[in-house]
């Protein structure tokens, strides 16, 4: 559901992927998304972690032809991820 929240304004979404993670110790989920957003395509990936009482929503968001440029740079943040 919490994920669902994050494709709030995106029109026409699909979900290509979605999988259980861990990240820095919490459990969440990750999900690839396709749609659009102000009438341009874009894909979207979130990973949405719980932990400590708290939600956090990392968020990657991208025309689909530059996506691949910055998704290694992404997954970096993602995995130094620790929370407060």
């Amino acid at each position: 559901m919490l994920a669902r929240h994050l494709a709030f304004g995106l029109e026409g979404r699909r979900v290509v992927e979605q999988e259980d993670v861990t990240v820095g110790g919490r459990p969440g989920i990750r999900v690839l998304l396709e749609g659009q957003l102000d009438s341009s395509p874009v894909r979207a990936e979130a990973f949405v972690l719980k932990g400590d009482g708290c939600v956090y929503d990392l968020v990657y968001v991208a025309s689909p032809s530059g996506f691949a440029a910055g998704r290694d740079e992404f997954r970096e943040l993602v995995g130094s991820f620790t929370g407060p």
